[in-house]
C-alpha cells in the first residue's frame, strides 16, 4: 500500500501543535517528557541511516536539524515549567489518540513511518511532498539567520 505523507499523519507535528496549545495556556498538560522520548526515538532512527546506510546525506542532514530544532527549543522551554503525572498521562492518551486516528484511516504506523523515512532520508527524489515540507522549513530557518 502507498501512503501519502502529509503533516497530519506525522507524531511530531502533533507534538509540536500540543507545544503551542501548552505554552499559550490553551491546554494545561506539559509535553516535556513526550519531546525527550520522541527526540530520542528520533536519533536511535536516523543515526543508523548516518552511519552504515548509503543515503543522501543532504536529506538526512536536514532531517536531523529539523527535528532538533523543533524538539530541543521546546524540550529547553518547557524544562522551566512544572510537570507533574496527569501530563504523562495525558501524554500517553494523546499518543492512543493519534494511533488511532491512523488505524481509522488504515495507515499501519510501522510501515508509515518505514516509507517516511525512505522517502526522506534515503531517497535521492527531493520532489517528494515530505521533501518539499522539510524544504520549505529548512529554507525559512536558514533565511532567518543571514
Amino acid at each position: 500500500m502507498e501512503y501519502n505523507i502529509s503533516f497530519n499523519k506525522v507524531f511530531s507535528n502533533w507534538l509540536f501543535i500540543w507545544f503551542l496549545f501548552y505554552i499559550t495556556n490553551l491546554i494545561p498538560f506539559n509535553p516535556l517528557i513526550i519531546f525527550i522520548i520522541a527526540l530520542i526515538i528520533n536519533l536511535v532512527i536516523s543515526i543508523p541511516y548516518l552511519l552504515f546506510l548509503d543515503i543522501n546525506k543532504y536529506n538526512l542532514y536536514k532531517f536531523i536539524i529539523l527535528n532538533l530544532i523543533f524538539k530541543i527549543i521546546p524540550i529547553f522551554i518547557l524544562i522551566f515549567y512544572i510537570y507533574t503525572i496527569y501530563d504523562l498521562l495525558f501524554g500517553i492518551f494523546f499518543f492512543i489518540l493519534y494511533i488511532l486516528y491512523m488505524k481509522l484511516n488504515k495507515i499501519d504506523i510501522i510501515k508509515f513511518y518505514k516509507i517516511l523515512a525512505i522517502t526522506y532520508i534515503k531517497s535521492n527524489n527531493n520532489n517528494s511532498k515530505i521533501s518539499k515540507y522539510y524544504d520549505i522549513i529548512y529554507n525559512y530557518l536558514m533565511n532567518l539567520y543571514k
